[in-house]
């Protein structure tokens, strides 16, 4: 919390929004926070607006699952998110997240930020990038 709020102070009276994201533990054991809940909790009361929660799809399903709902519980701290495959990490066209309905649920709610693909590509970058046509939301 020390952390953050100095942080916070440091961007305080400027557009900048400061992102914690929690890492499941399977691929970084060790890491300060891997549970989203845990980490809105810090958020609420470090009571910074400049402070916001990275929603990484590819880690919370990993660490906790259930990602529409805390997407949900969570959408007022949230900041930005992030996606790949799980579990490979890869394109996000295979593995057990359907992201299609999580578009649409972000298009529906009217979310203005930021959406980022962070995955490893199977092959050559330019050759993976065909899943973009398959999450437009419709």
């Amino acid at each position: 919390l020390h952390n953050m709020s100095y942080a916070a102070k440091a961007v305080k009276g400027t557009d900048l929004i400061l992102l914690v994201e929690p890492i499941n533990q399977i691929d970084r054991p060790g890491w300060f926070n891997s549970k989203s809940d845990e980490l809105v909790a810090l958020l609420q009361d470090l009571g910074e607006d400049q402070v916001k929660l990275m929603f990484d799809f590819y880690h919370i399903q990993i660490s906790e699952g259930d990602l529409l709902r805390r997407m949900e519980r969570h959408w007022a701290h949230i900041g930005h998110f992030q996606f790949a495959s799980v579990p490979e990490r890869a394109e996000p066209d295979l593995g057990e997240i359907s992201y299609a309905p999580i578009f649409a649920d972000l298009a529906r709610r009217n979310w203005q930020g930021w959406v980022a693909a962070e995955y490893k590509p199977r092959g050559v970058t330019q050759a993976g990038l065909g899943w973009m046509q398959t999450l437009v939301p419709a």
